[in-house]
């Protein structure tokens, strides 16, 4: 017995200790619109394949995990990503890395409602991060976590830190058109604006498929939750973005697409 402890203890002290600190990551929370209502109405198979849908869709970027230093963490229908920048002011020699997230965010808002009508709602902000022992934590969570809290709508809200940092790169010519087609702004915040983004990915055609779908999913939400005033507000307010974004355009395709 004493000769097996020995053993172990000298094996332990070869063990090398990892120094967990903190870095600065770009953090993007979200989670999905609904949920509760999901698990009293669908079957556990239902949920078993949207949850799939949303963690397939949140790490489609093996590519750029070479590169960077990434985390991912889901529980249920919660989905943290993230990506280690140095700095906030980091961004603006590197705007990539943030108009990347941004479009990750776009895609993954059109996907889910393409493939299983799904709404999410979540906040994108920049702060200190660690995983240990299998948990994230950090000032960079709470500040995304605290913005998802106020996005009482289906949007992906953008910490003001980051507003200004997109303020400043518009000043360049060549970052101009791509943050108007991400960014919306609505009263006193801003988020990621799926539905003109949507215009990079496709051409009229795929466009109007696209917001037909989306004219489909925001009706039904109306009619479906017509005596829930809470819940059909989030629906409301999808309905003035909605129309707010179908083109002016006289094209058979982008007739019949208002939400009347």
């Amino acid at each position: 017995m004493g000769l097996s402890l020995a053993k172990h203890s000298s094996i332990a002290l070869h063990v090398r200790k990892t120094r967990v600190v903190y870095k600065t990551y770009l953090v993007t929370y979200f989670d999905i619109v609904g949920f509760r209502g999901l698990l009293r109405t669908e079957t556990a198979g239902r949920i078993s394949r949207i949850l799939r849908v949303v963690k397939e869709s949140s790490r489609r970027d093996k590519e750029s995990e070479r590169e960077f230093d990434r985390l991912y963490q889901s529980f249920s229908d919660l989905t943290l990503r993230s990506i280690c920048v140095s700095s906030l002011e980091f961004l603006l020699e590197r705007p990539g890395l943030l108009l990347y997230e941004l479009e990750s965010v776009a895609k993954v808002q059109i996907e889910l409602m393409q493939r299983e009508a799904i709404l999410v709602r979540g906040g994108i902000a920049t702060g200190s991060l660690v995983k240990s022992w299998g948990l994230v934590y950090g000032a960079g969570l709470v500040k995304a976590y605290e913005l998802e809290e106020k996005a009482t709508h289906p949007i992906v809200l953008i910490h003001p830190e980051l507003v200004e940092v997109l303020r400043k790169l518009s000043r360049r010519p060549s970052y101009r058109l791509e943050i108007n087609q991400l960014v919306a702004r609505d009263r006193n915040r801003s988020y990621v604006d799926y539905l003109r983004y949507i215009s990079r990915l496709t051409d009229w055609e795929g466009q109007a498929k696209f917001l037909r779908l989306h004219k489909q999913l925001v009706e039904q939400g109306l009619a479906r939750f017509s005596s829930q005033p809470k819940i059909r507000a989030k629906y409301k307010w999808l309905k003035g973005y909605h129309n707010s974004r179908v083109p002016a355009m006289p094209l058979p395709q982008f007739e019949d697409l208002t939400i009347v």
